[in-house]
């Protein structure tokens, strides 16, 4: 039983909007209008794509940790990362291409094999703006796949070696690049720095006890501010985003530490997303390529919308209502469509039905024997040691309400446990 983390989905929700906002902010500084309503995006909404990054290193490195050492999972692995990007933008490239190309006309410098692979190119995508982050989230997605042949011991050890790799190489270099054009520049850029954070939040979040879940969110806030308006330019507000290595450090782990604590909040229950952000979130691929040629689209469209303070308000609202909404059918028509059609129908386990004594606190001070499920025989669970920490999507208390779901006879009525603060210290099949 996998559990959803709906305050993840809700921080891609947040990334999503940020990115909005910048671009959006962008459209409303053509107009010199007195009072630019979106103006702080552009100094700090970039940082939703660095908020993406270790989103994007934490999901691999937290629902691929049982496949390390297993070669047949590589083909399967690469599969659904790259159906989960390549189908999705090229539709959005043939709704791009001819919607705004008539503004681009004719396009300086295409590059067409580059930009519809993804591949790193010195040309950026004209069309979809943010593009050239997928380049970084493919070439990542790939060399993560190629990790998998090792054995999982070595994994975390190669993963640091990587960033290590990526630190040497930067040392050496006078200058790094905003847009990386070869596949080195891609794989040991800075950003790639920001992946292997996440990677690290979903070790912690793994291995350690759930603790302090809102003063990390706190204080990864404080960081990418104090960092960030430090690192700033006055009178340039994009100029932190042309700069790789400042960027990195303010909103790396900033990012990281708002994503370690949203998942541990979340478990420890103490702070829930909104609803509608985490829904925002599901859409969220979808509105971070439908919101730039759409909205550029309708940006030229009506330049002659009249931008006093209440018509500008209704522009506004028109903007961000047909980018944002935009992505959310994309997503609910398209998308989503699109994901069902390679989703692997679960299969009916047969249960591997163990007992054991769960510390409710991770500290062994409040402990409870509970019969659960402990994954299935078709997919066992591989523990290290009877102290080995066993994740929540693999350890199923068997309280009442699972009971009838499980289809297992009453066992006896038993308190609620959020499985996210259970550790098995003792366990016997």
């Amino acid at each position: 039983m996998r559990t959803k983390l709906d305050n993840l989905q809700g921080l891609r929700g947040v990334a999503c909007l940020l990115v909005l906002g910048v671009h959006a902010g962008g459209w409303e500084s053509d107009f010199g209008v007195s009072r630019e309503f979106l103006r702080p995006f552009r100094w700090f909404g970039f940082a939703g794509v660095d908020l993406f990054f270790v989103i994007s290193g934490f999901i691999i490195a937290h629902t691929q940790a049982g496949s390390f050492g297993n070669i047949r999972a590589i083909p399967g692995y690469l599969f659904r990362r790259f159906w989960r990007v390549y189908p999705l933008f090229w539709i959005t490239m043939l709704i791009a291409v001819p919607a705004i190309g008539a503004a681009l006309s004719p396009t300086p410098f295409p590059d067409w094999f580059a930009w519809l692979t993804l591949t790193p190119s010195e040309f950026p995508n004209y069309y979809i703006a943010p593009a050239w982050t997928l380049t970084y989230e493919v070439a990542f997605y790939a060399a993560f796949g190629l990790l998998l042949a090792l054995p999982r011991r070595w994994a975390p050890w190669a993963l640091v070696a990587w960033g290590a790799a990526i630190v040497a190489v930067l040392s050496q270099q006078s200058e790094v690049p905003y847009y990386a054009a070869t596949v080195g520049e891609t794989l040991f850029s800075p950003l790639i720095l920001e992946f292997l954070l996440g990677c690290a939040v979903a070790a912690a979040v793994r291995h350690f006890p759930p603790r302090g879940g809102r003063l990390a969110v706190l204080a990864g806030i404080a960081w990418g501010i104090c960092w960030a308006v430090s690192f700033s330019v006055p009178g340039r507000p994009y100029a932190l985003c042309t700069l790789p290595l400042e960027r990195v450090w303010s909103f790396g782990p900033a990012s990281a530490l708002i994503v370690y604590g949203c998942i541990v909040a979340e478990r420890q229950g103490t702070l829930t997303l909104p609803r509608w952000l985490r829904a925002t979130g599901d859409a969220s691929y979808s509105i971070y390529l439908w919101h730039g040629p759409i909205g550029m689209s309708l940006h030229f469209s009506v330049l002659w919308w009249p931008h006093h303070t209440a018509p500008h308000l209704a522009w506004l609202a028109f903007m961000l209502s047909a980018t944002w909404g935009g992505g959310m059918l994309l997503h609910r028509w398209v998308e989503r469509p699109l994901l069902n059609l390679v989703k692997r129908r679960p299969k009916t386990p047969e249960p591997v039905i163990v007992e054991a004594r769960v510390s409710l606190d991770g500290e062994g001070q409040h402990d409870e024997r509970l019969v659960g499920i402990l994954g299935d025989r078709s997919n066992p669970v591989d523990l290290e040691g009877p102290a080995d920490a066993v994740p929540a999507d693999v350890f199923q208390p068997l309280v009442d309400d699972e009971l009838i779901f499980s289809g297992y006879p009453e066992l006896g009525s038993r308190p609620e446990l959020d499985t996210g603060l259970g550790r098995v210290d003792r366990h016997a099949h």
